[in-house]
């Protein structure tokens, strides 16, 4: 089979194109043949050697956490899933490729309600979302909820996670994504490039989550925030607050929550109040395309970046 990968690190242009064999699954795995993957910064940090001290890679190293595609394998002890199933799976490495095998509980089923490209984009930023909400803030019935970083993908996802609850949403992004943010649900929107009126939005937030880039918000989060209220963060850095009494908790994606829980949320809420995912890219399975979505990412270019496999490349679908 036809993956991309690379063999060094460096810039996008060390990507390469691989031939890999495919073996059939274990008898607790799903073999897919994949139909898109997502983007992810991760990736782009791999690829330029920022984790060398504490994730060394195997080369040739193919990347990729998050697709989407048809189940054409099972292994013997397999019953969740037949061949035919269109499925979710989320993984440590391997998306980049024509085929993966999957542990069949690392795999969901992708509902009707989801589209294929945001079925794609689903599974990073679902999870980190998921964990977010659940697993580092508290929240009340009743709390005021404010993201910071409303439009990108995980704060898009808090958004719809917040208003599918019933909470009232401030959300902060730019200002030429403000018909996005409100299309997704936000109430009150703050444009952090632009003047805005302090006495609208200082201190009217219980919760806020901080899902900028980098979490470089300038202290918006802090100045929103209610006294005794909660920041969320979603990437980990040192974050000073001024307001008194605000707990300031990190997202640790080392703490072993289930993968499986946050997406079996994330299909059941896409079939009954709906998520949306901002999809940007949809870029080809070839090594020119490769290459330019991790130029998209590393410059930091706004939405989603997919990769689809034509259908004429596909072989069962």
């Amino acid at each position: 089979m036809k993956a991309f990968g690379f063999s060094e690190y460096g810039d996008p242009s060390v990507f390469q194109e691989i031939e890999k064999d495919i073996k059939d699954p274990k008898p607790d795995q799903v073999q897919i043949e994949n139909m898109a993957f997502g983007i992810n910064p991760y990736d782009v940090l791999l690829r330029q050697g920022q984790f060398k001290g504490g994730r060394e890679l195997k080369f040739p190293f193919v990347p990729g956490n998050d697709l989407v595609g048809k189940v054409v394998k099972i292994g013997e002890n397999v019953k969740t899933f037949k061949v035919g199933d269109y499925v979710i799976n989320y993984r440590p490495s391997g998306a980049y490729g024509e085929f993966v095998n999957a542990s069949a509980d690392k795999v969901v089923a992708k509902p009707a309600t989801l589209s294929f490209l945001d079925a794609a984009s689903l599974p990073t930023p679902g999870i980190a979302a998921y964990n977010a909400w659940h697993h580092f803030a508290t929240i009340t019935d009743d709390a005021v909820i404010g993201v910071v970083g409303a439009t990108g993908l995980v704060g898009s996802l808090l958004v719809q996670l917040a208003k599918s609850l019933g909470h009232h949403v401030i959300g902060a992004a730019s200002a030429k994504n403000a018909d996005y943010a409100k299309w997704i649900g936000v109430d009150e929107f703050l444009a952090y490039d632009e003047a805005y009126d302090a006495d609208r939005f200082d201190a009217q937030a219980d919760v806020v989550f901080n899902a900028t880039l980098g979490g470089h918000d300038n202290g918006l989060s802090d100045e929103i925030v209610k006294s005794n209220g909660q920041i969320i963060l979603i990437a980990n850095l040192d974050y000073p607050v001024k307001t008194d009494g605000v707990k300031v908790n990190h997202v640790d994606p080392t703490k072993g929550y289930s993968n499986l829980e946050a997406l079996e949320f994330w299909t059941k809420l896409s079939a009954t109040w709906g998520v949306s995912l901002r999809v940007e890219n949809n870029l080809s399975f070839t090594l020119t395309d490769v290459i330019k979505a991790h130029e998209l990412v590393e410059a930091h270019h706004s939405g989603k970046t997919v990769i689809q496999i034509e259908k004429r490349k596909r072989s069962s679908f």
